[in-house]
């Protein structure tokens, strides 16, 4: 990557190099054209726009916008101590979907997204760069990829990309979900030594949670990330802008109070308030003197007490009334 002057506008401009020895490899030639074509085709507030492109002897070269606010992965490299805000994040995630989205419903994949191909402009306004390995589903050189070649940068390649198998939107989708991971975290969701032991961690493993990075993410916000980075595409949502909004809904919410066990309230139909003291004792004595009801005839004064809500007090009582009435002349 250069940067140039256009002397036909007198403008600065970025310029994309073809290098000597790739141009030699049977199809990257197509592929670094293909790359210009599908870019100047999309326009989108937050995609590099492409102004020209073409082949100068043994290079070929792409022209578009100069973007001085340098790449995500360089803020990240600079500021690792001090890392991004929530906000940061939801502006960043909300804008990548809108780019994804527009993409994808033209057809067109990227497939490597990732922190090196997100740029800023001397404003802080992001775009998405380099659709050099994008797929177009529905062109007739979509082979030109590879059958079972995986392509794109390994630490947020999702896993059916590891198999070789045909990209989809929700490819995107895991790799910005790694991507904003990272962005969080200062460190890749998953991290291996080798190649193999790192896709395995990708076919297999689980995030490690974003509390043992940071105490400002909501426990619900993991959630989302671990559902956007699904091993399974179809377990993902279904688009990328639905990620992003279900991403700003659980950082929107207020955490969770969690219920104090010391204090424990139940609720008053499951489990009625106890009498106070003062009331308990006025109980206990009316039913020390035989003269206390029943919680139905307390409940409802027109129901009479039933013979076997009485007392054995009472009972004895009146046993010895009756036997008194039946001697007596």
């Amino acid at each position: 990557m250069y940067r140039a002057v256009q002397i036909s506008l007198g403008r600065e401009v970025a310029l994309k190099v073809l290098s000597a020895a790739l141009a030699n490899e049977p199809g990257y030639l197509e592929r670094f054209n293909r790359e210009a074509r599908v870019s100047a085709a999309l326009e989108h507030d937050h995609i590099v726009p492409v102004y020209d492109f073409g082949a100068q002897q043994d290079l070929t070269y792409v022209v578009m916008r100069l973007l001085t606010g340098g790449s995500l992965d360089s803020r990240m490299r600079q500021r690792k101590d001090a890392k991004p805000s929530m906000n940061e994040a939801v502006t960043l995630l909300n804008a990548m979907a809108s780019a994804l989205d527009y993409a994808h419903s033209r057809g067109v994949i990227h497939r490597d997204i990732k922190p090196a191909n997100i740029m800023f402009d001397q404003n802080g306004k992001p775009y998405l760069v380099d659709f050099g390995i994008a797929k177009i589903l529905d062109a007739t050189g979509a082979g030109l990829t590879g059958t079972g070649m995986a392509m794109g940068s390994p630490y947020y390649m999702p896993p059916e990309q590891w198999r070789g198998e045909n990209a989809t939107p929700a490819s995107d989708q895991y790799a910005l979900a790694v991507t904003v991971y990272s962005m969080l975290a200062g460190r890749p969701p998953f991290e291996a030594t080798s190649t193999p032991a790192l896709m395995y961690k990708h076919f297999h493993d689980r995030p490690e949670p974003l509390k043992n990075f940071r105490q400002d993410v909501p426990e619900s916000l993991m959630h989302v990330l671990v559902k956007a980075m699904a091993k399974d595409a179809l377990d993902r949502f279904g688009s990328v802008s639905e990620f992003a909004n279900a991403f700003k809904r659980r950082l929107a919410q207020p955490p969770a109070k969690r219920r104090d066990s010391s204090r424990f309230r139940c609720s008053a139909r499951r489990c009625p308030p106890r009498a106070s003291p003062p009331r308990q004792a006025h109980r206990r004595k009316l039913r020390r003197q035989g003269r206390h009801l029943p919680r139905l005839a307390q409940h409802h004064p027109r129901q009479r007490p039933a013979a076997r809500f009485l007392t054995r007090r009472r009972r004895r009582s009146a046993v010895r009334c009756w036997s008194s009435s039946a001697v007596s002349p």
